[in-house]
């Protein structure tokens, strides 16, 4: 949030090259699409990287935050605005909380890092009266008074379905409930016949504390023809949920092919996802009948028979 130090700081729009946040980079178009991607996969997405970051302990010093964007598609001008909100009272002075930059121009498939920086003498000083109990996003029980911070994007005047984002403030180390990412996956057994092909859904759902990263899927060799699509993609954690779970679901396609040359059998095909924002608890893996789960690992084994 604001790092009032020494004055404005002038920070560098920086260009964000997972896992090394240096240089620009360019997301190869993905292979083997035959139909349009949703929208989650191409719009621009932006969040925190790392939301759990959150604590606030010195009443008299800076916060700062990591704000990354990815352009997906898009191209134009960005604006991005950050307030901050306690007690139904929102503010938005920028001598004491403001993002640099608060702008910038926008080219297809880049990333962008932003910094958001607070003056934490703005506070209101009972905000650092300890408190003894943590109240999550969508509350809970306890006395703890929220102090959320804000982040909001428009393109070229519009508002960005997947840029928004916010973070919940406390002045002591909480201690959430046990939450985790979770990948479903919708079938861990395939059969199939020579030359025939087989499509199932790989779902992943980033839970509120997961950081605003990238993913990737890869699967193992095997003498069948596997291609996931998207393999590669920005993902966040979810800001608002539905009845059903968090809203930002990130739902992949496997697509498997048995040449007509291969030998009948049964053939265990692993996919592994990769890469993310920084989560605070193990990712949970979901499957029917999956075998040799490793959920440390976020590497799956789906039973592919083929007759």
């Amino acid at each position: 949030m604001i790092g009032l130090k020494g004055g404005w700081i002038t920070i560098v729009i920086l260009c964000v090259l997972f896992p090394l946040i240096t240089g620009c980079v360019t997301q190869p178009p993905t292979e083997n699409v035959t139909s349009p991607l949703p929208p989650i996969f191409t719009a621009p997405i932006g969040g925190f990287v790392d939301p759990n970051n959150n604590t606030i302990r010195d009443a008299n010093g800076t916060f700062e935050s990591d704000y990354l964007f990815y352009s997906g598609t898009f191209s134009g001008e960005v604006k991005f605005l950050v307030s901050s909100q306690r007690k139904d009272q929102i503010w938005n002075d920028k001598s004491v909380l403001y993002v640099e930059p608060s702008s910038i121009m926008a080219e297809p498939n880049h990333t962008y890092l932003a910094k958001v920086y607070l003056n934490t003498s703005s506070i209101p000083k009972d905000f650092f009266i300890p408190q003894p109990s943590w109240v999550g996003p969508y509350g809970g029980s306890g006395s703890y008074s929220r102090y959320i911070l804000k982040f909001n994007v428009s393109l070229e005047g519009k508002a960005s379905q997947y840029c928004n984002d916010t973070m919940m403030l406390a002045s002591f180390v909480d201690k959430p409930s046990a939450d985790s990412d979770v990948i479903e996956v919708e079938k861990g057994s395939v059969s199939i016949k020579k030359g025939e092909t087989k499509f199932f859904n790989i779902t992943y759902r980033p839970m509120w504390y997961t950081g605003m990263g990238e993913i990737s899927y890869s699967s193992s060799k095997t003498p069948l023809n596997v291609t996931i699509t998207p393999a590669r993609f920005f993902a966040r954690h979810s800001f608002y949920w539905t009845s059903e779970g968090p809203d930002f679901i990130y739902t992949l396609v496997v697509k498997i092919t048995a040449p007509s040359d291969v030998k009948s059998g049964r053939y265990l095909v692993s996919f592994t996802q990769s890469g993310g924002g920084k989560v605070i608890f193990d990712t949970r893996i979901k499957c029917p009948d999956c075998k040799e789960i490793d959920p440390t690992q976020k590497m799956f084994v789906v039973n592919v028979t083929v007759e």
